[in-house]
C-alpha cells in the first residue's frame, strides 16, 4: 500500500440499559449521561437501550468488542457495588436482571444472531442495587456514587483494549 502502514482499530460498542424512571434501574441512563468519551475516539460507540435488551443486537453485530452496563439485584454484593461480569458468569450467577427478556437472554442468542459467526467479545459492567422506587428518576445514594465509579472503570477498560489491539 505504498510503503504506508495501516492499522486495524478495534470498534467498540458500549450499550447502556435500564428504565431511568424506576430509581436504581436508571444507573445505565445515568453512567451514558455522564461518561465522557472523546470525540477522536471514532471507534467507540455508545447507545441507550433502554429496556430493549434485544433490539441492542442492531448495535452490537458490526461491533469486535462491547461492553453492556447496567442494574441488577442480586444477594451476593452490596448495593452500589459495581463489578465486571463475563457473559458466562453473569449467566452462571443468574442475578435477576431487571428487565423482561433480559441481557442473559440477549448473550443466548448470540450465536443465532451472528450469522457469520464473528460474534464481538462481551462484557458486562453492572451495579448492584436496593428494591426500585417506581416512578422516579433519582438513584439511591449508593447507587449515585457508583456513577462516578462505572465511568472510570469503563475508561480504564477503553484504554486496555486499545492497548491490546
Amino acid at each position: 500500500m505504498n510503503g504506508q502502514h495501516v492499522t486495524q482499530q478495534l470498534k467498540v460498542s458500549l450499550l447502556f440499559f435500564g428504565n431511568e424512571w424506576h430509581g436504581d434501574d436508571g444507573f445505565g441512563y445515568a453512567v451514558f449521561k455522564q461518561l465522557q468519551i472523546p470525540q477522536q475516539a471514532k471507534e467507540v460507540d455508545l447507545h441507550f437501550c433502554g429496556c430493549n435488551t434485544m433490539h441492542a443486537w442492531s448495535y452490537m453485530e458490526n461491533s469486535q468488542h462491547c461492553i453492556l452496563v447496567d442494574a441488577l439485584k442480586t444477594d451476593q454484593q452490596l448495593p452500589g457495588a459495581v463489578a465486571w461480569y463475563t457473559p458466562e458468569s453473569f449467566c452462571h450467577h443468574s442475578p435477576q436482571h431487571l428487565h423482561d427478556a433480559g441481557i442473559a437472554e440477549l448473550i443466548r442468542h448470540i450465536p443465532i444472531l451472528s450469522e457469520d459467526g464473528k460474534a464481538p467479545g462481551i462484557e458486562l459492567l453492572c451495579v448492584t442495587t436496593n428494591e426500585l422506587e417506581a416512578f422516579t428518576n433519582k438513584l439511591s445514594p449508593s447507587v449515585e456514587r457508583a456513577v462516578e465509579t462505572a465511568c472510570q472503570m469503563i475508561q480504564k477498560r477503553l484504554v486496555q483494549l486499545k492497548e491490546a489491539a
